[in-house]
């Protein structure tokens, strides 16, 4: 096992008895232990063997050993979890979507979804985008469910919009839900947006089309320029950029670090008979070959107050969509571009 790499790890633990889970239980400690200052998630799959209070003890006993450095729960309904005795007859398993606490967040279920309460069909993580996109104001980018969770400022939306045009004019919303951003670049620019995402939950802005879709089943002809706004933690979609090559790639990230992975983040997976590890030793939003910076500013992101600025609006471009930017008679970039085209360390 490497040392010293691991700073943060999302780790699984399947095992189907509570003697399994100890021994699964025990290669995740032995991990954490080697890994001096290592943070982890730790989900542990509640099949139906481990739904007793044998199996709990023994996860809680990990818990405990490790407090402070380890996030992990035990599902309500399950005996021995701390406040079975209070709450479980409000609990109806097996199907944690029809229980009260999953619906209210007060309990992760038994552990099978890689992100807790995604499948929860209670309404829309934004506001639906159902008139135009410019006639949204600031309240609704500091509502409890918002319209985007970042603050697009007119001349940020204006250099994402030449530098479009720059690449063909073709973007494709990465993972665009209520396609807000697209809304945005097709109304006031009339640029070709296309929302990519799985979702069907949201209606399509005027002027944008919809592909109801993971982005990473779609192939060639690819897309000019890619938006990727406020990805899912873990997943900087830098496998989608490499197999796509648009000629401009932009990306709006949280600078708290809850998007994307960084070095040292790892994958795990905990059996009886040992662990598996996906390591991830390349930062998502480290250079890429063939790409140059040309545009960098700090953005207002949901949770600042008003004179706060944690979001980050990066655009990347090729040389090709470099030089037609120039023809075009764009205003120099705002913030100063990369000095030259290096090549990434992959």
């Amino acid at each position: 096992m490497a040392r010293g790499l691991a700073t943060s790890a999302q780790i699984v633990v399947n095992a189907d008895t509570p003697a399994s889970l100890d021994a699964a239980l025990t290669h995740v400690s032995a991990f954490l232990d080697a890994e001096p200052g290592a943070e982890a998630t730790v989900r542990v799959v509640y099949v139906e063997g481990l739904r007793n209070g044998l199996a709990t003890a023994r996860h809680l006993a990990f818990a405990r050993r490790h407090l402070g450095s380890v996030s992990t729960f035990v599902p309500v309904c399950v005996p021995g979890s701390p406040p079975h005795a209070q709450l479980a007859r409000f609990a109806s398993p097996p199907n944690c979507h029809d229980c009260v606490l999953y619906q209210g967040h007060a309990c992760q279920g038994f552990g099978f979804e890689a992100q807790p309460f995604e499948g929860l069909t209670a309404g829309p993580a934004l506001l639906p985008v159902d008139r135009p996109a410019s006639t949204f104001r600031n309240e609704d980018f500091r509502a409890q469910t918002p319209v985007c969770y970042w603050r697009p400022e007119a001349e940020v939306v204006a250099q994402i919009a030449m530098w479009i045009r720059a690449a063909g004019g073709s973007v494709w919303d990465v993972g665009g839900a209520n396609g807000y951003l697209s809304g945005l670049l097709a109304q006031a620019f009339g640029l070709t947006a296309t929302i990519v995402d799985p979702l069907s939950c949201y209606p399509t802005p005027e002027g944008t089309r919809r592909i109801v879709a993971d982005v990473r089943t779609l192939f060639p002809p690819p897309p000019d320029a890619l938006l990727i706004s406020w990805p899912p933690t873990g997943d900087g979609f830098r496998d989608v950029v490499k197999r796509l090559r648009p000629a401009v790639v932009i990306y709006a990230r949280d600078q708290a670090g809850h998007c994307g992975r960084t070095p040292g983040h790892r994958r795990v997976r905990a059996r009886a008979s040992g662990l598996e590890i996906e390591a991830f030793d390349v930062d998502d939003f480290a250079r890429m070959a063939g790409y140059r910076r040309v545009y960098l500013r700090e953005v207002q992101c949901r949770r600042d107050g008003p004179e706060e600025r944690s979001g980050l609006l990066e655009i990347r471009a090729t040389a090709a969509a470099r030089e037609r930017y120039r023809t075009l008679g764009a205003s120099k970039p705002a913030s100063p571009p990369d000095k030259a085209d290096r090549p990434a360390q992959e």
